[in-house]
């Protein structure tokens, strides 16, 4: 999102320090936007892995993340991070070929006994809508908000996490259900490894904790639009609203990301402008485009090398965006699995496809109109083939193309 280049372009393909990071090389949005007068504001999630760090880049923006909530709220940030809400998964190995355990969140709706207010969202938004009463909007601005609700640790503070009894949730059919085409190392990715530990009847738990920190950052976002009215900017500005990834919360079998399933790899993608254009559209968005569309906004030119587009003429309904499929990788939470794994959804023959290619594992093909919940892989169906091998191929030259250390091997399904 602030280099507008895939993760094995820009060097950081994992969440995770310090091994994978961004070097100098590689130009942010954040120094783009500065370099040409804008001010810079960022409150809230800070996983920005650059060296050097973006503070360093940017000397003159404003950053606010955990450490600055930790700060102010000890005692409940202390707890909402600890252990003992968490889940020994197997993070790969180390450099000796030693397997590596760490603590990630676990299935676990858990109620936090402090005040809504020392939640690190809700006390996040407060500090965004004094950033707006404090900022110069004589001058550009570009301002971000991250929030990490609703992501594990289920710790929900009161009256959210009272607010959707799980008594009253219907879960969808594929919670807890694992598919047959589905490739077995996803069994030793972090969202297989806790997914599998949960059982479906333990899931509305989930489901409801998840439901009420979705209501939590609502409000918080609530707050910062209300902040952004009061100051009578509004009207004049460009707001984005974007994920940077979902939850499969149970669906096949599989807990929190780390997979190109439709629930972790599909997000919500809200634009106003201040012409306030209406409408939505079908085309391919991809997160890499996030840059080139803010500077597009912003009227200056995009850091080199960028290889995202510009949303502007699809939202104005100018044209679609010059795009027949997006594409997506994973290389393991700490960049150290033995099954990275690329993805392509494109159309052919009228629908929506997704290939899946898992190496030293089977392959995955979906029809997402047929299939939207993906639970009938159909990359072993001769009667598909074509369609698996026409999606594999544009999926091989687009690694190519983009210099992917990741090499397509044969087929895994025959």
């Amino acid at each position: 999102m602030y280099t507008g280049k895939y993760p094995h372009v820009h060097g950081a393909v994992a969440n995770t320090l310090p091994a994978t990071v961004t070097g100098p090389e590689h130009e942010t949005l954040y120094e783009r936007l500065d370099k040409t007068g804008y001010g810079i504001t960022h409150v809230g999630v800070h996983h920005c892995r650059l060296s050097p760090s973006v503070e360093e880049r940017v000397p003159a923006g404003i950053f606010e993340s955990m450490k600055d909530w930790a700060e102010a709220c000890p005692v409940s940030s202390e707890r909402s991070f600890t252990n003992s809400f968490r889940f020994p998964c197997n993070a790969g190995f180390d450099s000796d070929g030693n397997p590596q355990v760490k603590m990630f969140p676990a299935p676990r709706r858990i109620r936090n006994p402090y005040p809504a207010e020392e939640f690190l969202d809700v006390w996040w938004s407060h500090r965004m809508e004094e950033r707006i009463q404090e900022t110069d909007f004589s001058k550009p601005q570009y301002l971000e908000a991250l929030f990490w609700a609703p992501h594990p640790p289920l710790d929900v503070p009161e009256p959210y996490f009272s607010m959707y009894p799980p008594e009253n949730i219907v879960l969808p059919e594929t919670v807890g259900q694992w598919h047959e085409g589905q490739p077995a190392s996803l069994l030793q990715q972090t969202c297989g490894q806790i997914g599998s530990a949960c059982t479906r009847a333990e899931y509305p738990e989930v489901w409801s904790a998840y439901f009420g920190l979705v209501t939590l950052v609502d409000d918080c976002i609530g707050r910062v639009i209300d902040a952004l009215k009061k100051r009578g900017v509004w009207d004049d500005c460009v707001v984005v609203f974007v994920q940077d990834h979902g939850d499969m919360l149970g669906e096949h079998h599989l807990f929190q990301k780390h997979c190109h399933y439709e629930p972790a790899s599909h997000l919500p993608l809200l634009v106003k402008t201040p012409e306030n254009h209406s409408g939505r559209r079908d085309d391919f968005a991809s997160a890499i485009d996030y840059c080139a569309t803010i500077c597009d906004y912003a009227g200056v030119e995009p850091p080199a090398g960028n290889q995202g587009l510009s949303w502007r003429p699809a939202i104005e309904g100018q044209h679609s965006l010059d795009r027949e499929a997006v594409f997506m990788e994973y290389n393991g939470d700490h960049g150290s699995t033995l099954f990275p794994s690329r993805c392509i959804v494109s159309r052919l023959n009228g629908n929506r496809w997704k290939y899946i290619y898992t190496k030293n594992d089977i392959d995955e093909l979906y029809d997402l109109d047929a299939d939207p919940n993906e639970t009938r892989s159909l990359a072993s169906s001769a009667d598909h083939s074509a369609i698996r091998n026409a999606l594999r191929s544009s999926l091989q030259e687009w690694m190519t193309q983009t210099g992917d250390a990741v090499r397509v091997q044969a087929a895994g399904n025959g």
